[in-house]
């Protein structure tokens, strides 16, 4: 790595493994002008891990895209961005140790989501279910308290929009209805 000051080479002096963020830490000194700086190197999972989303449809996982959608859950929390930082962080590691080879289907992602948000908040987990339901081909698989497969139709989400007259601002508060018919 070149220094961010000079443009010379550089020497790691130290250098420390984080397992549960999986990066590493690395203290640099600059050979030319004697500047102390630190890096942070993590995987680049846009080229190393991709989304089945359909049949033979694969997308890039998008660390950012995850991010969004669950600080979009979060966000009647007091600290949501750093609420959802942490959330994106557990998420990101669930996901790699489910995963056993470099693609894992979307479904799967949706229910770890989903699993972690409930066990942090249930309102958080209930917005992310409205807005990210699952497809209803998919095979059936076991996540804790929601099950991959034919669910989205069992458990239908419904929508009710109020309006404040006076702001004219809208609220969208999303429910599911489960029925016990055995």
């Amino acid at each position: 790595m070149v220094c961010i000051y000079c443009d010379g080479s550089t020497q790691v002096t130290n250098s420390r493994h984080q397992k549960r963020t999986n990066t590493v830490w690395r203290r640099r000194q600059c050979a030319a002008c004697g500047a102390i700086f630190s890096s942070i190197e993590q995987p680049d999972f846009a080229t190393t891990l991709t989304i089945r989303s359909g049949a033979h449809k694969l997308t890039p996982f998008s660390r950012d895209q995850l991010f969004v959608s669950i600080y979009e859950s979060c966000k009647h929390r007091s600290k949501a961005v750093e609420d959802a930082e942490a959330l994106c962080r557990t998420i990101i590691a669930n996901i790699l140790t489910k995963s056993t080879d470099s693609s894992i289907d979307r479904n799967d992602v949706v229910a770890i989501t989903y699993q972690i948000l409930r066990r942090f908040d249930d309102a958080a987990a209930t917005i992310y279910k409205a807005f990210h339901p699952l497809t209803k081909y998919a095979p059936f698989k076991s996540f804790g308290a929601y099950s991959v497969g034919l669910l989205s139709e069992v458990l239908p989400v419904f929508y009710l929009r109020v309006t404040e007259a006076p702001f004219s601002s809208t609220v969208t508060t999303a429910f599911s209805v489960t029925s016990n018919f055995s």
